[in-house]
Parts: structure tokens; C-alpha cells; sequence
């Protein structure tokens, strides 16, 4: 778990790159709790901010997200790459970072990225470990930041 004291903290979370186009959330939030991760959405609702605790260093990293208006089709079954959950187009979407100037990669997740929750609901009901299950979600979408962003242990300040 995570204690986000100011919003300078928050930012130092995420690369430089991402700052340009950064918006806070509300200033009322400080300090912040992230309990694994934590996502807003900027208020136009195109960017969703993603802040989580990386789970080799414990040290808080940030990804800043585009929703991509995608070929997804509404009727087809989808499956979220963070907690596998399953749902049509509208629950589970494409999000898009910038690795580089020139190159864009994406994850398919849930759009309300409500992933924790829903890990946590199907631990409940299968009777298994919860906390070995959100770990499991933790290491998911670190993998992610580090391949496919490269935000390894190398771009931690």
C-alpha cells in the first residue's frame, strides 16, 4: 500500500514524457491511499491515469492512457489482459500509451478498470487466496509497463 503525500510526489511516479499531457486528479486527494493501483479519468474522459505500486521495488510508477476508439465490436466477447475477466466492447476496451514519439502500444482491460474488484470477487467466490490473487493483478500490469513501455527498474528515479 502506498501513502501519496502531494501532488509533486504523484507526478515523480510518472516518466517525463507523460507529464506534458498530466492532469491531476481532484486537489482535495492528498494524501493519497493507493491500495495496489489507483486510475482516474481526465475530465474530458479520452486519457485515464493509472498510478500502482511496482511490486519488486514497492515504489510508485504511473502510465498515462488513451482510450482508443478501437474496431472492437459490441457483441463479441472480450477478455481483459489484467484480471481475465470477460465481457462485450463496452466492459472490456483498448487503452492505448505512447512508448515513444513514434510508437503507441495497447492493453485490452476493463474500461472501468475496476480490475481489482473483480479479482477480488471471484477469489471470494472460488474460495481462493484474495492477496495472492491481486498480487497476481499487481505483477500483470507491471509486466506490462516494463515490456511493453519499458519502464523497468532502469527508468525509476
Amino acid at each position: 500500500m502506498l501513502l501519496i503525500r502531494s501532488a509533486q510526489e504523484l507526478m515523480e511516479a510518472f516518466r517525463p514524457r507523460d507529464l506534458r499531457i498530466f492532469e491531476l486528479p481532484d486537489a482535495d486527494a492528498y494524501p493519497l491511499l493507493v491500495r495496489d493501483y489507483r486510475a482516474w479519468e481526465e475530465s474530458g474522459g479520452a486519457r485515464v491515469y493509472l498510478v500502482y505500486e511496482d511490486p519488486e521495488t514497492g515504489a510508485a510508477r504511473g502510465v498515462v492512457f488513451r482510450r482508443s476508439e478501437s474496431s472492437l465490436h459490441g457483441r463479441l466477447g472480450h477478455m481483459c489482459d489484467w484480471c481475465h475477466s470477460t465481457g462485450s466492447a463496452d466492459e472490456i476496451g483498448l487503452l492505448t500509451a505512447e512508448e515513444s514519439a513514434r510508437r503507441k502500444v495497447g492493453v485490452l482491460v476493463c474500461s472501468d478498470l475496476r480490475c481489482r474488484e473483480r479479482v477480488e470477487e471471484a477469489g471470494d467466490r472460488a474460495g481462493r487466496d484474495v492477496a495472492a490473487s491481486r498480487r497476481q493483478l499487481l505483477e500483470r500490469i507491471a509486466r506490462f509497463a516494463n515490456e511493453a513501455l519499458g519502464m523497468g527498474r532502469e527508468a525509476i528515479r
